[in-house]
């Protein structure tokens, strides 16, 4: 038939190309090089993570944000709450939530960090809701632990806990 000799011809097309290589690595791939501890950081703020040591990979400025998503992010977490700790399937993510100065109605943030670097950063807003970096996994457990199974609303997550003292 036509569309399979069309199929096997744009496969064959395709073969002599050579993979596009990124020799800079994505943010994701930088991100993903190092696994994370997520649990020691629980009860932190954002800026107490970022500057935890071999976590700066983490901070507004690293991550693969445009100018735009960058400020409505800042403004969205404004008012940011300690970190907590959400599991399941097998999973467990630091998220970090805040609100704008007027209100969560106003403006509200998401920051997931998976032990293995996965990161989500979602913001809604008057401009609506947004992933500004999607990651299937960290979205499903941010719904997962919502009670209302939105990825911007997951005060399911477990409450701080004191840090452990030796």
């Amino acid at each position: 038939s036509f569309w399979v000799l069309a199929f096997f011809v744009a496969l064959a097309s395709g073969c002599d190309r050579a993979p596009s290589v990124d020799t800079a690595g994505s943010t994701t791939d930088s991100l993903l090089a190092e696994r994370v501890d997520v649990a020691s950081h629980v009860g932190q703020s954002f800026e107490a993570f970022v500057a935890s040591p071999g976590m700066d990979r983490f901070s507004l400025d690293k991550l693969d944000l445009a100018a735009g998503e960058k400020s409505r992010l800042t403004q969205a977490m404004a008012v940011s709450k300690p970190s907590r700790l959400i599991r399941g399937g097998g999973a467990a993510a630091l998220v970090f939530t805040g609100c704008a100065q007027a209100g969560c109605d106003a403006g509200a943030a998401v920051i997931a960090i998976g032990g293995e670097g996965e990161t989500f950063v979602g913001v809604r807003d008057a401009a609506g809701a947004s992933e500004f970096i999607p990651d299937d996994r960290m979205e499903a457990l941010l719904r997962l632990n919502s009670p209302t199974r939105r990825w911007d609303d997951p005060e399911g997550a477990e409450p701080p806990t004191a840090p452990q003292t030796p």
